[in-house]
Parts: structure tokens; C-alpha cells; sequence
């Protein structure tokens, strides 16, 4: 099957808008990581584009798309908050089955093949909760044209809805139906677009519309998830820890693309796995990154590098001669995306590992708590920048035992001390499996590394 992305710039070819990530950086490199990680296991990865996302994705970033289409300038007489209009138009382009993956969608697999076989596919079945029901409300007063197929919707004898994350199939005839009616739903509406949220609206004339069509004619779509989750409650969408052993498959929606410790990873992903593309995005940004030249001056961008940097970390620590310094913490990050996994593994074999807690964080004082709510451990990164991350009474406790490098099963042990004595064995071991939540946890908030026994 043929995968399909599409970028509209929406007549803004400012190449440091942020488009709803937390920083403009983050935009670019979510398109790095997501082009690069489908074309690891897809031959055909097309991109359907307009003049600006050819400058900047193809011919500066060079992602390698098997085949370029620069033809959504033709959308610009539509207001760029209609961001999906250049989606319903890179369906309506269709004529053989596909996939259509949005940019902040990650992969570290191919997807099922009974999946992409469906003749209609999407991410997953969403409960349309109040969160988009008040949306709904306060845009219909100012439609001219309501489609009949989305009557149900509007008359609240439905609440379901697809996330189209992901999107696609063989029957390419409804997805001529389907757009052809999502453009009349848009366009109908046209004189009253000042009126009303555009931003908000783009879910009902794409994932709304599309479901209640699908819903009429009693057609079935094939869902990657079995899951149905409320349309504001996703959960785990975020987690680059869990890849791949726990997921090949992550779609940054909502606030995961805002969130400062995802988009960290998100960057270290790509330096890690990407790093001559990551150059090229630096080289867009001087102003962005210029630490690496100034604080890793050594560093070129390359795999062996990479390779080097988390050798001459891991010295460093075994020699008991760690500085912590933007090299070092850049090898930390890369070390850390090996980890989760034989943590994980460690843990469900039962296995020891050697903790070793790393000084590059901070405990706010009680009287500067009140400023960043729970979030009172201040994490350093490589730029500069700290991340701030919830710490609990328990976690104090578990410093103290962490002062030193130590055996997983000796820490674990200690920590039954600040138990009562008479603490039953159902105590003991949800105790332990808190202890083991907590480690991860350090491991993932990037002050804790493991290494073999």
C-alpha cells in the first residue's frame, strides 16, 4: 500500500512558526523523524505539498519521499486555520488504496498487514465527549449548510468519532464521496468563516464527517487500536520510552507535541538515528543551536560520533570522573533511549542491575514550590533549558539510597526499612512494585541510567 503525507503551509512561510508544537524546531524535526521511520519500511512514501513545504522539506531538509506532488497552493484561498482542507485534498487525490500519515505520527514498525488490508482504515474509534460537543455548539449558529450525513452528530444520536492520525484504504470510490462532500461542507459556509472557530471546525469536516458518512452507509473501518478513548484523554501517544518493545507506534495529538520532556526526546531520536538531517535543520537555525558549537565543538553529526560521545560518558562514570557538562548530557540523552527496554526486561526476568544516579538536577526549596505547582525536580539538559518533572516524599527517600552506585535488589532491600516492621507481604510487594514505577520514572526523567551487573 502507498503512504501518503501532506504539508499546506497555508500561506505562512514563516519557518519559525511553531504550527501547534512548543517550538518551531520541534515542527521540523517531528517531519524528520516521521518521513525517516516510514521510509524504513515502505518503498513507496509520497508527499503531497505545496511551493514552501517543497523549499524546506525537500530541498533543505532533503527528506527522501519517493515521490513529491507540489500542488496545495491551489488551497491557499482557504484561511490557514482550515489546516485539514489540504488533507481532505490529498485524499480526494487518490485513485489507489493508501495510508495518509500525519507528520507528528512515528513508527517503528510496519503496520499489520490485516490492517492495511481494510477497505477503510483509521488510528482509532473516539468517544466525542463534551470536549468536542462544546465545540460543536458554539460553531453552529453560524452555519449556513449543515450536512445531512452529519445530522446524527448534531442531533446528539451519536458521539462517536475516528482519530485520522491515520487514514486510508482500498475503497478509494467513498473517499471520493467523502471529500467531495467535506469541500461542500467547507465551502457552503464560506461568507460566515469570520464567525466562528476554524481551528475547531477542521474536526468536523474531516474525522467527524468521515465517521458519520462511513456510519450511514454501513460500512466498517478498520481500527490500529482496539481502544476507544475520549476525544481529550489520550494516553501513552506521548511515550518514547515504550518504544519499540511496548509500541511501534506514537501520534504526538493535543499537548504531547507541547510538552517540553517529549519534545527532548522527540530531538534525541533524531540526532540519534538521523543526525546528517538533524545538521541540516541546525544549520536552518544557527540561533537555535548554537551550544553544540559553542559547548560540543568536537561533535559532528554522525552515527559514529554518537557512538563515541556515549563511550567517553560511560568512561567517565566508570573512572568516577563524570563532569556534567552539554556533551556529556547529550550522552546521556542518546544512552538513555537503550535503556527503557533492558530496564523493562531486567525487571520482568527478575534480573539485577547497577543504579547509578546522576547529579544534574535540582530539588527546589519549599518556599519556590508554590511556583511550579508539583513540578519541583528541575532536570538539566544538554541546552541549557531545564525540564520540571512531579517529585514525591518517597522519592527523597530513594535519593538517600542512591548516593552511590548500587545493586537494584540491595537498593530494594534498604528501602524496606522505612517500612513498619510488621508490614505484611501484600505491603511488601506493592511497596517494591512503587519502588520499581518510581526507578523508571528517574530512568525517564534522565537522573538515573542503569548498566549490567
Amino acid at each position: 500500500m502507498k503512504i501518503i503525507q501532506s504539508f499546506w503551509s497555508g500561506k505562512n512561510n514563516d519557518i519559525r512558526d511553531n504550527r501547534g508544537w512548543l517550538s518551531y524546531e520541534y515542527h521540523w524535526l517531528g517531519w524528520i523523524l516521521s518521513c525517516n521511520q516510514i521510509r524504513k519500511f515502505y518503498d513507496e512514501v509520497e508527499l503531497y505539498t505545496d511551493s514552501f513545504g517543497y523549499e524546506v522539506l525537500i530541498e533543505k531538509l532533503q527528506l527522501p519521499y519517493t515521490k513529491v506532488h507540489v500542488v496545495l497552493d491551489e488551497m491557499n484561498e482557504y484561511p490557514k486555520d482550515l489546516w485539514a482542507i489540504a488533507k481532505i485534498k490529498a485524499y480526494q487525490l487518490q485513485d489507489k488504496p493508501f495510508l495518509h500519515v500525519d507528520g507528528d505520527v512515528f513508527i517503528w514498525d510496519k503496520f499489520p498487514d490485516d490492517f492495511v488490508s481494510g477497505n477503510l482504515i483509521a488510528q482509532n474509534l473516539e468517544n466525542t465527549t463534551d470536549y468536542y460537543r462544546e465545540m460543536w455548539n458554539k460553531i453552529t449558529p453560524h452555519l449556513n449548510f449543515i450536512p445531512d450525513e452529519i445530522l446524527n452528530y448534531h442531533n446528539e444520536h451519536s458521539n462517536l468519532g475516528c482519530n485520522m492520525g491515520i487514514i486510508g484504504g482500498n475503497d478509494v470510490v467513498f473517499f471520493q464521496e467523502y471529500t467531495k462532500k467535506s469541500f461542500e461542507f467547507v465551502n457552503r459556509n464560506k461568507e460566515n468563516w469570520n464567525e466562528f472557530n476554524l481551528f475547531n471546525f477542521n474536526i468536523f469536516f474531516e474525522q467527524q464527517l468521515f465517521y458519520e458518512m462511513v456510519d450511514l452507509q454501513h460500512k466498517q473501518i478498520s481500527y490500529l487500536f482496539d481502544e476507544v478513548w475520549g476525544d481529550n484523554s489520550y494516553l501513552g501517544f506521548g511515550n518514547f520510552q515504550d518504544i519499540p518493545h511496548k509500541r511501534f507506534y506514537l501520534h504526538l495529538l493535543g499537548n504531547f507535541k507541547r510538552r517540553l520532556n517529549i519534545c527532548k526526546f522527540l530531538e534525541t531520536y533524531v540526532i540519534r538515528d538521523y543526525p546528517k538531517t538533524f545538521e541540516r535543520l541546525k544549520n536552518l537555525y544557527p540561533e537555535k543551536y548554537s551550544f553544540f558549537d559553542a559547548q560540543i565543538a568536537t561533535f559532528s553529526f554522525s552515527k559514529k560520533s554518537n557512538e563515541e560521545l556515549i563511550e567517553n560518558f560511560k568512561t567517565e562514570i566508570s573512572e568516577n570522573r563524570l563532569q556534567i557538562n552539554s556533551k556529556n548530557l547529550l550522552a546521556r540523552n542518546l544512552l538513555i533511549t537503550t535503556l527503557f527496554e533492558k530496564y523493562d526486561t531486567a525487571i520482568e526476568n527478575n534480573e539485577d542491575v547497577m543504579l547509578v544516579l546522576l547529579n544534574c538536577f535540582e530539588i527546589e526549596n519549599e518556599e519556590d514550590i508554590e511556583n511550579f505547582g508539583n513540578q519541583n525536580l528541575k532536570v538539566r539538559e544538554y541546552d541549557y533549558t531545564y525540564i520540571a518533572y512531579d517529585f514525591d516524599n518517597i522519592d527523597k527517600l530513594m535519593l538517600e539510597e542512591l548516593q552511590k552506585p548500587i545493586l537494584l535488589s540491595l537498593f530494594l532491600q534498604n528501602m524496606k526499612s522505612y517500612l513498619e516492621d510488621n508490614a505484611s507481604e501484600n505491603e511488601l510487594n506493592d511497596f517494591n512494585s512503587l519502588l520499581i514505577n518510581r526507578l523508571k520514572y528517574f530512568l525517564e526523567s534522565k537522573i538515573l541510567l542503569i548498566f549490567e551487573n
